[in-house]
């Protein structure tokens, strides 16, 4: 299983020896079906595998729903737009984790409006806060527990041994075809 690179917690531009046909997972996995579709598209596509995303930052959850608010508060003021992609980079959670918390954010008066080029967050505040659903505690607790879940597994997936993710790797069939592989993001 040599066409599995593990670079963890590396930069890549510090990294000059590296084959050419090379294909980065730059953001921790957080279950071995994403992982293995990585593998899959690197089988595909003849390539090696660089796991190559950073260490997970230990962040409390209250910290990073803080951290999207503010986001969100900043967006709207400046009318910018941001990708998908952007959000779960900077924020370092998945795509089921921002959703939810996009629901959340509804609840406190900012929607996310579609864009051809991203999201653009509109905060609709009257002159007073408007009334959460009685429902708000709970979702917004199940989202902290579901961020901290998120951590757990991020950490997991940083930490283990190479030889256990090659011999998942080694598990993988060959018979599939381009159509049938999922692509990750």
């Amino acid at each position: 299983m040599d066409w599995i690179v593990d670079w963890r917690g590396k930069d890549l531009a510090d990294l000059d020896d590296h084959p050419p046909d090379l294909l980065p997972v730059l953001q921790c996995p957080t279950t071995w079906t994403e992982l293995q579709a990585w593998m899959r598209r690197a089988r595909l596509e003849g390539k090696h595998l660089a796991l190559a995303y950073p260490q997970p930052i230990p962040e409390a959850p209250e910290v990073i729903w803080q951290r999207f608010v503010g986001l969100a508060k900043y967006l709207s003021r400046t009318q910018k737009t941001v990708t998908r992609s952007q959000l779960l980079e900077k924020l370092g959670m998945g795509d089921r984790t921002l959703q939810l918390a996009f629901q959340l954010l509804g609840d406190v008066g900012c929607q996310a409006q579609s864009t051809p080029f991203g999201f653009q967050l509109v905060w609709n505040l009257p002159n007073s806060l408007p009334s959460l659903p009685p429902s708000f505690p709970k979702r917004l607790e199940a989202l902290l527990n579901w961020i901290q879940e998120e951590r757990f597994r991020q950490q997991y997936f940083y930490a283990v041994p190479l030889p256990l993710i090659q011999r998942m790797a080694g598990e993988i069939r060959p018979s599939f075809t381009a159509d049938t592989v999922e692509t990750p993001h």
